[in-house]
Protein backbone atom coordinates (compact mmCIF):
# COMPACT_ATOMS: atom_id res chain seq x y z
CA UNK A 1 0.00 0.00 0.00
CA UNK A 2 1.46 3.34 -1.02
CA UNK A 3 1.74 6.12 1.48
CA UNK A 4 -0.09 9.41 1.46
CA UNK A 5 1.43 12.60 2.81
CA UNK A 6 0.19 15.27 5.19
CA UNK A 7 1.28 18.80 4.33
CA UNK A 8 1.12 21.11 7.33
CA UNK A 9 0.75 24.86 6.78
CA UNK A 10 2.09 26.76 9.78
CA UNK A 11 -0.01 29.83 8.97
CA UNK A 12 -3.31 28.02 8.46
CA UNK A 13 -5.85 26.28 10.64
CA UNK A 14 -5.93 23.44 8.12
CA UNK A 15 -3.71 20.61 6.98
CA UNK A 16 -3.61 19.10 3.52
CA UNK A 17 -3.52 15.32 3.18
CA UNK A 18 -2.40 14.11 -0.24
CA UNK A 19 -2.56 10.69 -1.88
CA UNK A 20 -1.43 10.18 -5.48
CA UNK A 21 -1.94 7.07 -7.55
CA UNK A 22 -1.31 5.73 -11.04
CA UNK A 23 -1.71 2.57 -13.06
CA UNK A 24 -0.63 1.84 -16.60
CA UNK A 25 -4.04 0.37 -17.37
CA UNK A 26 -4.86 -2.88 -19.12
CA UNK A 27 -4.16 -1.94 -22.75
CA UNK A 28 -0.99 0.15 -22.69
CA UNK A 29 2.66 -0.77 -23.10
CA UNK A 30 3.94 2.20 -21.11
CA UNK A 31 2.88 5.09 -18.92
CA UNK A 32 3.11 8.49 -20.52
CA UNK A 33 1.36 10.62 -17.93
CA UNK A 34 3.46 12.61 -15.52
CA UNK A 35 2.51 14.09 -12.18
CA UNK A 36 4.16 16.15 -9.48
CA UNK A 37 3.35 16.81 -5.83
CA UNK A 38 5.43 19.82 -4.74
CA UNK A 39 5.17 20.77 -1.07
CA UNK A 40 6.52 23.80 0.80
CA UNK A 41 6.24 26.06 -2.23
CA UNK A 42 5.75 29.62 -0.99
CA UNK A 43 3.76 28.27 1.93
CA UNK A 44 1.53 26.02 -0.12
CA UNK A 45 1.38 22.79 -2.09
CA UNK A 46 1.39 22.43 -5.87
CA UNK A 47 -0.26 19.42 -7.54
CA UNK A 48 0.16 18.71 -11.26
CA UNK A 49 -1.14 16.00 -13.60
CA UNK A 50 -0.17 15.82 -17.29
CA UNK A 51 -1.36 13.28 -19.87
CA UNK A 52 1.07 13.00 -22.76
CA UNK A 53 0.14 12.43 -26.40
CA UNK A 54 2.09 11.94 -29.57
CA UNK A 55 3.34 8.51 -30.48
CA UNK A 56 5.38 5.92 -28.65
CA UNK A 57 8.13 8.34 -27.61
CA UNK A 58 6.61 11.79 -27.80
CA UNK A 59 3.88 11.54 -25.18
CA UNK A 60 6.26 10.56 -22.42
CA UNK A 61 8.63 13.42 -23.21
CA UNK A 62 5.87 15.98 -23.66
CA UNK A 63 4.21 15.35 -20.31
CA UNK A 64 7.48 15.37 -18.39
CA UNK A 65 8.87 18.45 -20.12
CA UNK A 66 5.62 20.36 -19.64
CA UNK A 67 5.13 19.50 -15.98
CA UNK A 68 8.76 20.09 -15.03
CA UNK A 69 8.87 23.41 -16.89
CA UNK A 70 5.60 24.52 -15.30
CA UNK A 71 6.85 23.66 -11.80
CA UNK A 72 10.22 25.32 -12.40
CA UNK A 73 8.57 28.59 -13.43
CA UNK A 74 6.48 28.64 -10.25
CA UNK A 75 9.50 27.79 -8.11
CA UNK A 76 11.15 30.97 -9.42
CA UNK A 77 8.07 33.12 -8.86
CA UNK A 78 7.79 35.58 -5.99
CA UNK A 79 4.15 34.61 -5.50
CA UNK A 80 1.67 32.15 -6.93
CA UNK A 81 -0.97 34.09 -8.84
CA UNK A 82 -3.10 33.79 -11.95
CA UNK A 83 -0.32 35.54 -13.85
CA UNK A 84 2.37 33.18 -12.54
CA UNK A 85 0.30 30.10 -13.36
CA UNK A 86 -0.36 31.46 -16.85
CA UNK A 87 3.34 32.12 -17.40
CA UNK A 88 4.03 28.55 -16.34
CA UNK A 89 1.61 27.26 -18.97
CA UNK A 90 3.12 29.44 -21.69
CA UNK A 91 6.64 28.33 -20.78
CA UNK A 92 5.57 24.69 -20.73
CA UNK A 93 4.01 25.05 -24.17
CA UNK A 94 7.12 26.72 -25.58
CA UNK A 95 9.38 24.02 -24.14
CA UNK A 96 7.33 21.21 -25.69
CA UNK A 97 7.10 22.94 -29.09
CA UNK A 98 10.84 23.63 -29.14
CA UNK A 99 11.70 20.03 -28.24
CA UNK A 100 9.40 18.69 -30.95
CA UNK A 101 11.08 20.93 -33.51
CA UNK A 102 14.49 19.56 -32.52
CA UNK A 103 13.60 15.91 -33.15
CA UNK A 104 11.47 14.78 -36.11
CA UNK A 105 10.48 11.66 -34.15
CA UNK A 106 8.73 13.91 -31.64
CA UNK A 107 6.75 15.91 -34.19
CA UNK A 108 3.16 16.37 -33.09
CA UNK A 109 3.70 15.52 -29.45
CA UNK A 110 1.61 17.29 -26.85
CA UNK A 111 0.12 16.95 -23.41
CA UNK A 112 -2.71 18.05 -21.19
CA UNK A 113 -1.92 19.75 -17.90
CA UNK A 114 -4.07 20.44 -14.86
CA UNK A 115 -2.59 21.98 -11.73
CA UNK A 116 -3.78 23.39 -8.43
CA UNK A 117 -1.91 25.42 -5.84
CA UNK A 118 -3.39 25.05 -2.36
CA UNK A 119 -2.58 27.35 0.52
CA UNK A 120 -4.62 27.37 3.70
CA UNK A 121 -8.30 27.86 2.89
CA UNK A 122 -7.74 28.99 -0.70
CA UNK A 123 -6.64 27.47 -3.97
CA UNK A 124 -5.83 28.39 -7.56
CA UNK A 125 -6.52 26.01 -10.41
CA UNK A 126 -5.45 26.07 -14.05
CA UNK A 127 -5.96 23.58 -16.86
CA UNK A 128 -5.39 22.94 -20.54
CA UNK A 129 -6.75 19.86 -22.29
CA UNK A 130 -9.09 17.22 -20.90
CA UNK A 131 -7.38 16.20 -17.67
CA UNK A 132 -9.86 17.18 -14.98
CA UNK A 133 -10.18 18.69 -11.54
CA UNK A 134 -13.12 17.79 -9.31
CA UNK A 135 -14.18 18.95 -5.86
CA UNK A 136 -16.05 16.70 -3.45
CA UNK A 137 -17.91 18.70 -0.80
CA UNK A 138 -20.72 17.72 1.56
CA UNK A 139 -21.59 14.58 -0.33
CA UNK A 140 -21.58 16.14 -3.81
CA UNK A 141 -19.01 15.84 -6.59
CA UNK A 142 -18.49 18.86 -8.85
CA UNK A 143 -16.38 18.99 -12.00
CA UNK A 144 -14.52 22.30 -11.80
CA UNK A 145 -12.61 22.26 -15.07
CA UNK A 146 -14.04 22.28 -18.58
CA UNK A 147 -12.64 19.80 -21.09
CA UNK A 148 -10.83 21.48 -23.97
CA UNK A 149 -12.18 18.92 -26.42
CA UNK A 150 -14.12 19.50 -29.62
CA UNK A 151 -17.08 17.31 -28.69
CA UNK A 152 -17.22 18.46 -25.06
CA UNK A 153 -17.45 22.05 -26.29
CA UNK A 154 -20.24 21.09 -28.70
CA UNK A 155 -22.14 19.54 -25.80
CA UNK A 156 -21.57 22.67 -23.70
CA UNK A 157 -23.00 24.82 -26.52
CA UNK A 158 -26.06 22.58 -26.76
CA UNK A 159 -25.17 21.29 -30.22
CA UNK A 160 -25.01 17.71 -28.95
CA UNK A 161 -26.64 15.93 -26.05
CA UNK A 162 -24.33 14.34 -23.46
CA UNK A 163 -25.37 10.92 -24.77
CA UNK A 164 -24.49 11.90 -28.35
CA UNK A 165 -21.18 13.31 -27.19
CA UNK A 166 -20.27 10.14 -25.31
CA UNK A 167 -20.46 8.13 -28.54
CA UNK A 168 -19.17 10.74 -30.98
CA UNK A 169 -16.24 9.56 -33.18
CA UNK A 170 -14.29 12.78 -32.43
CA UNK A 171 -14.84 12.75 -28.68
CA UNK A 172 -11.09 12.44 -28.02
CA UNK A 173 -10.04 15.30 -30.31
CA UNK A 174 -8.68 18.16 -28.21
CA UNK A 175 -9.31 21.79 -29.06
CA UNK A 176 -6.44 22.93 -26.84
CA UNK A 177 -3.37 21.27 -25.37
CA UNK A 178 0.26 22.02 -24.61
CA UNK A 179 2.31 21.51 -27.76
CA UNK A 180 0.25 23.63 -30.14
CA UNK A 181 2.11 26.51 -31.75
CA UNK A 182 -0.74 28.87 -30.98
CA UNK A 183 -0.50 30.64 -27.63
CA UNK A 184 -2.36 28.51 -25.07
CA UNK A 185 -5.55 29.87 -23.51
CA UNK A 186 -5.88 27.93 -20.26
CA UNK A 187 -8.81 28.23 -17.88
CA UNK A 188 -8.16 29.64 -14.41
CA UNK A 189 -10.34 29.06 -11.35
CA UNK A 190 -9.88 30.64 -7.90
CA UNK A 191 -11.01 28.24 -5.17
CA UNK A 192 -12.22 28.49 -1.60
CA UNK A 193 -11.43 25.39 0.43
CA UNK A 194 -13.55 24.16 3.33
CA UNK A 195 -12.84 21.58 5.99
CA UNK A 196 -13.55 18.13 4.56
CA UNK A 197 -13.20 19.15 0.90
CA UNK A 198 -11.47 16.62 -1.33
CA UNK A 199 -9.90 17.83 -4.57
CA UNK A 200 -9.29 15.29 -7.31
CA UNK A 201 -6.95 15.85 -10.26
CA UNK A 202 -7.00 13.06 -12.83
CA UNK A 203 -6.21 12.03 -16.36
CA UNK A 204 -9.05 10.86 -18.57
CA UNK A 205 -8.03 7.30 -17.84
CA UNK A 206 -10.16 7.77 -14.73
CA UNK A 207 -12.87 10.17 -15.90
CA UNK A 208 -13.33 8.27 -19.16
CA UNK A 209 -13.70 4.89 -17.45
CA UNK A 210 -15.67 5.76 -14.30
CA UNK A 211 -18.95 7.69 -14.15
CA UNK A 212 -18.99 10.80 -11.98
CA UNK A 213 -21.67 9.28 -9.76
CA UNK A 214 -19.38 6.33 -9.02
CA UNK A 215 -16.45 8.62 -8.25
CA UNK A 216 -18.77 10.49 -5.89
CA UNK A 217 -19.74 7.27 -4.10
CA UNK A 218 -16.12 6.29 -3.56
CA UNK A 219 -15.11 9.71 -2.24
CA UNK A 220 -18.13 9.63 0.07
CA UNK A 221 -16.99 6.51 1.89
CA UNK A 222 -15.35 6.61 5.32
CA UNK A 223 -12.22 4.96 3.93
CA UNK A 224 -8.81 6.57 4.21
CA UNK A 225 -7.67 8.86 1.41
CA UNK A 226 -5.23 6.17 0.30
CA UNK A 227 -7.99 3.54 0.16
CA UNK A 228 -10.17 5.90 -1.87
CA UNK A 229 -7.34 6.34 -4.36
CA UNK A 230 -6.93 2.60 -4.62
CA UNK A 231 -10.65 2.10 -5.16
CA UNK A 232 -10.73 4.72 -7.93
CA UNK A 233 -7.90 2.95 -9.73
CA UNK A 234 -9.70 -0.38 -9.38
CA UNK A 235 -12.91 1.17 -10.71
CA UNK A 236 -11.08 2.47 -13.79
CA UNK A 237 -9.63 -0.98 -14.45
CA UNK A 238 -13.02 -2.61 -13.91
CA UNK A 239 -14.42 -0.14 -16.43
CA UNK A 240 -12.06 -1.44 -19.09
CA UNK A 241 -8.69 0.08 -18.22
CA UNK A 242 -8.25 1.21 -21.82
CA UNK A 243 -6.00 4.10 -20.84
CA UNK A 244 -3.39 4.92 -18.24
CA UNK A 245 -4.92 6.14 -15.00
CA UNK A 246 -3.44 8.88 -12.84
CA UNK A 247 -4.97 10.76 -9.95
CA UNK A 248 -4.08 13.00 -7.04
CA UNK A 249 -6.42 13.37 -4.06
CA UNK A 250 -6.01 16.29 -1.65
CA UNK A 251 -8.18 16.54 1.46
CA UNK A 252 -8.52 19.58 3.71
CA UNK A 253 -8.18 18.32 7.28
CA UNK A 254 -8.15 19.85 10.75
CA UNK A 255 -4.81 20.83 12.24
CA UNK A 256 -4.16 19.36 15.67
CA UNK A 257 -3.62 21.81 18.52
CA UNK A 258 0.05 22.75 18.80
CA UNK A 259 0.95 21.09 15.51
CA UNK A 260 3.95 22.62 13.74
CA UNK A 261 4.90 22.61 10.11
CA UNK A 262 6.79 19.57 8.90
CA UNK A 263 9.77 19.42 6.58
CA UNK A 264 9.31 19.02 2.84
CA UNK A 265 6.87 16.25 2.03
CA UNK A 266 7.83 13.41 -0.21
CA UNK A 267 7.29 14.25 -3.86
CA UNK A 268 7.76 10.85 -5.48
CA UNK A 269 8.46 10.58 -9.19
CA UNK A 270 8.25 7.47 -11.31
CA UNK A 271 7.10 5.94 -14.55
CA UNK A 272 5.06 2.80 -15.04
CA UNK A 273 4.89 0.17 -17.74
CA UNK A 274 2.39 -2.49 -18.65
CA UNK A 275 1.56 -4.68 -21.60
CA UNK A 276 -1.17 -3.98 -24.12
CA UNK A 277 -1.73 -3.17 -27.77
CA UNK A 278 -4.77 -0.93 -28.07
CA UNK A 279 -4.05 2.80 -28.02
CA UNK A 280 -6.50 5.66 -27.62
CA UNK A 281 -6.02 8.43 -30.15
CA UNK A 282 -6.34 12.08 -29.36
CA UNK A 283 -5.89 15.00 -31.66
CA UNK A 284 -5.70 18.74 -31.90
CA UNK A 285 -8.90 19.87 -33.59
CA UNK A 286 -7.54 22.84 -35.50
CA UNK A 287 -4.53 21.12 -37.02
CA UNK A 288 -6.16 17.74 -37.47
CA UNK A 289 -3.04 16.20 -35.94
CA UNK A 290 -3.59 12.73 -34.49
CA UNK A 291 -1.89 12.17 -31.16
CA UNK A 292 -1.57 9.04 -29.03
CA UNK A 293 -2.62 9.28 -25.36
CA UNK A 294 -0.43 7.70 -22.66
CA UNK A 295 1.20 8.15 -19.17
CA UNK A 296 4.51 9.19 -17.43
CA UNK A 297 4.25 10.10 -13.77
CA UNK A 298 6.08 12.38 -11.34
CA UNK A 299 4.38 11.43 -8.10
CA UNK A 300 3.27 8.62 -5.84
CA UNK A 301 2.18 5.48 -7.66
CA UNK A 302 -0.65 3.47 -6.14
CA UNK A 303 -1.19 -0.22 -6.71
CA UNK A 304 2.08 -0.52 -8.63
CA UNK A 305 4.94 1.54 -7.26
CA UNK A 306 6.15 4.91 -6.10
CA UNK A 307 9.58 6.36 -5.68
CA UNK A 308 10.86 9.82 -5.00
CA UNK A 309 13.55 11.89 -3.44
CA UNK A 310 13.48 15.48 -2.28
CA UNK A 311 16.49 17.67 -2.82
CA UNK A 312 15.70 21.31 -2.28
CA UNK A 313 12.04 20.41 -2.50
CA UNK A 314 12.16 19.13 -6.08
CA UNK A 315 11.78 15.55 -7.26
CA UNK A 316 12.46 14.07 -10.67
CA UNK A 317 11.69 10.53 -11.86
CA UNK A 318 15.30 9.72 -12.71
CA UNK A 319 16.64 10.77 -9.30
CA UNK A 320 16.97 7.13 -8.32
CA UNK A 321 17.96 4.82 -11.14
CA UNK A 322 15.94 1.61 -11.11
CA UNK A 323 15.87 1.60 -7.31
CA UNK A 324 19.68 1.43 -7.19
CA UNK A 325 19.51 3.40 -3.95
CA UNK A 326 22.61 5.48 -3.34
CA UNK A 327 23.31 5.17 0.36
CA UNK A 328 25.06 8.53 0.24
CA UNK A 329 21.60 10.05 -0.09
CA UNK A 330 20.50 8.47 3.16
CA UNK A 331 21.47 9.28 6.73
CA UNK A 332 21.08 7.64 10.11
CA UNK A 333 17.43 8.63 10.38
CA UNK A 334 16.40 6.48 7.44
CA UNK A 335 14.45 3.29 7.98
CA UNK A 336 14.62 0.58 5.35
CA UNK A 337 12.05 -2.19 5.14
CA UNK A 338 12.58 -5.33 3.05
CA UNK A 339 11.29 -4.96 -0.49
CA UNK A 340 9.66 -7.22 -3.02
CA UNK A 341 10.47 -6.22 -6.57
CA UNK A 342 7.67 -6.81 -9.07
CA UNK A 343 9.31 -5.51 -12.26
CA UNK A 344 13.05 -6.19 -12.06
CA UNK A 345 13.84 -5.19 -15.65
CA UNK A 346 12.40 -1.76 -16.42
CA UNK A 347 13.20 -0.08 -19.67
CA UNK A 348 14.51 3.36 -20.50
CA UNK A 349 15.60 4.06 -16.94
CA UNK A 350 12.12 3.62 -15.52
CA UNK A 351 11.81 2.90 -11.83
CA UNK A 352 11.28 -0.66 -10.71
CA UNK A 353 7.86 -1.49 -9.30
CA UNK A 354 7.70 -2.67 -5.71
CA UNK A 355 4.61 -3.89 -3.92
CA UNK A 356 5.76 -4.63 -0.39
CA UNK A 357 8.34 -2.01 0.34
CA UNK A 358 8.74 1.32 2.02
CA UNK A 359 11.58 3.71 2.66
CA UNK A 360 10.81 6.58 4.97
CA UNK A 361 12.55 9.20 7.05
CA UNK A 362 11.79 11.98 9.48
CA UNK A 363 14.71 13.90 8.02
CA UNK A 364 13.50 17.41 7.18
CA UNK A 365 16.15 17.74 4.47
CA UNK A 366 14.67 15.04 2.29
CA UNK A 367 12.55 11.95 2.10
CA UNK A 368 12.16 8.93 -0.07
CA UNK A 369 9.27 6.51 -0.16
CA UNK A 370 8.52 3.40 -2.12
CA UNK A 371 4.88 2.39 -1.90
CA UNK A 372 3.95 -1.13 -0.96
Amino acid sequence: MAEGREHIDRNSRRNLSVASRTHVGLRRQENQDYYVVRGNLLGGTLLVVADGMGGHKGGKEASQIAADTFVNVLERSEEISESALGKGMIAANSAVVERAEEDPLLAGMGTTLVAVFLQGESGQLINLGDSRAYRYRAGRLEQITRDHAVVAEMVARGELTPEEGANHPRRNVLSQAIGMKELPRPDYFPLTCELGDILLLCSDGLSGMVEDQDIEKILGTTWSLEAKGDSLIEAALDGGGRDNVTLILAEITEKNVGEEASGPPTNPGSRGESSGEEEKKKGFGAGGLILIGALAIGGTLWGSYQVGWIGGGTVRPDTLSQFGLDTNLLDSTWLEIDTTILQPTPGDGDAVGSQNSKFKSENSEGAISVGE
